[in-house]
């Protein structure tokens, strides 16, 4: 009985040291700064900027 538990306890660790690591790519990577589109681009005329905002 000793042997199992210890049998158990040895697929325990390996599969909780999986799950750690594999969370890694769990979620997807956050949006880069310059990827964000939030507002309107620099250099835009009145009238384009106007557009922008209705």
């Amino acid at each position: 009985m000793k042997i199992r538990k210890h049998y158990l306890y040895k697929i325990c660790i390996v599969c909780i040291v999986f799950n750690i690591l594999s969370c890694e790519n769990f979620e997807p990577r956050g949006i880069l700064e310059e990827e964000l589109l939030d507002g309107p681009l620099e250099g835009l005329t009145y009238a384009e900027s106007i557009q922008f905002l209705t």
